[in-house]
């Protein structure tokens, strides 16, 4: 998430009652269809601060003792105008000049899915009601699906018949490619680009026939159509297979390339939001041989990792990863336990409302889960809110 940051001088009362400037930088924070999120330096000797924000629609001010505020019930994509002063115990410091800032023009709910395509763990056609059901849990219901270990039949067309009545599909056009379908909400989305990104070409490291299904990354690029603003999501699927240090090493060398790639796409089309879905079949803090993991070198490049940042989170403390079959989810205190991610980047404020791994439990207490169970992997989720210039 890139943030606005706008310097200025904010007067905080000295104990002769005159106004010592301090410099100080204003950041808009987070930005959502609803509200604002901004912050700046603390001023010496404020014991609080009043906060002046001013739209079309008048004037409020608030107080806050902390060099911080959550401005809420705002417009959706409307400019305001924010200014801040110090207060201490003489008196009021000068407000700064105004500066503008605007909520976000619309939210994206988004979700990535590892169906399991493998028939020795559970045959396909006991589960693919269930991995339809748990799409469409009322309490999920993503606009944007992306889902790998789907890139045969009859998990291919099942999933694309499934969807059908709701959703738009883009199917990648390499055979081997592992993540093969990005779905999207056709009532509040079209297609306008598509393509794939090969994470491994011109890395000598490797040759062209190695890693056929989880070397690319496809891609579409969605305009919301209310608002006909546009964005990026990419979708993957890296390699597997534990600890072994030449596959930390492949999954890092993709998110490495893939990265610059993608951000780059996103300036040539103006500086729109771009997104990374996927299972990255690594976990945020493993490092192997000074190896550090794909989505440590997703965020290096500034991509936000959705829970970080997000307003509420749900089941962030379950894996979502190796999900017993026999129904039964598996706990874990830090929520570092995650191989399925969503990943943001915006060149404007962005915001994340919620994030959850979704699970359909039976028994929460006792992490009972509904069967059959849909997949060995659980969905995870984020409602991304967009800002624009």
């Amino acid at each position: 998430m890139t943030a606005v940051v706008v310097s200025l001088a904010i007067g905080a009362c000295s104990d002769d009652g005159e106004s010592a400037a301090n410099a100080m930088e204003l950041t808009t924070v987070a930005a959502y269809t609803d509200g604002l999120e901004l912050d700046w330096k603390t001023v010496p000797g404020a014991t609080g601060y009043e906060v002046e924000y001013t739209s079309a629609f008048g004037v409020e001010t608030l107080r806050t003792d902390e060099p911080r505020i959550a401005l809420t019930d705002l417009v959706a994509d409307t400019e305001y105008s924010v200014r801040v002063r110090s207060v201490g115990e003489n008196g009021s410091g000068v407000w700064i000049d105004p500066v503008k800032a605007r909520t976000a023009a619309f939210s994206v709910s988004l979700t990535s899915y590892n169906v399991l395509a493998t028939e020795t763990k559970a045959p396909w056609a006991g589960r693919v009601q269930a991995v339809h059901d748990i799409i469409r849990k009322a309490d999920h219901d993503p606009d944007v699906l992306c889902l790998q270990e789907c890139g045969t039949d009859p998990v291919l067309s099942d999933m694309q018949r499934l969807l059908a009545d709701e959703y738009d599909v883009h199917v990648v056009a390499v055979s081997t490619a592992d993540p093969a379908l990005i779905f999207w909400k056709r009532d509040k989305f079209e297609k306008t680009g598509a393509g794939y990104t090969n994470m491994l070409l011109g890395d000598t490291n490797y040759t062209s026939a190695d890693f056929p299904t989880s070397r690319y990354a496809h891609f579409v690029k969605l305009r919301e159509k209310s608002s006909g603003k546009e964005f990026l999501v990419y979708n993957i699927h890296i390699k597997t297979n534990g600890a072994s240090t030449s596959y930390q090493k492949l999954r890092y060398d993709c998110i490495s390339a893939l990265c610059p790639a993608a951000l780059q796409r996103a300036r040539e089309e103006g500086g729109i939001p771009v997104f990374i879905l996927g299972d990255f079949n690594n976990y945020l803090n493993t490092v192997d041989n000074g190896v550090i993991s794909a989505p440590a070198a997703c965020a290096s490049f500034g991509f936000v990792d959705s829970p970080t940042i997000a307003r509420e989170c749900v089941n962030l403390n379950y894996k979502t990863s190796s999900v017993d079959l026999n129904g039964f989810a598996e706990p874990r205190d830090n929520g570092n336990y995650r191989i399925d991610y969503v990943f943001g980047y915006s060149f404007t404020p962005f915001g994340v409302s919620k994030y959850q791994t979704v699970i359909d439990f039976v028994d929460k207490a006792t992490h009972r889960i509904a069967t059959p169970v849909p997949s060995d992997h659980h969905p995870v989720n984020a409602i991304f809110h967009l800002s624009y210039h």
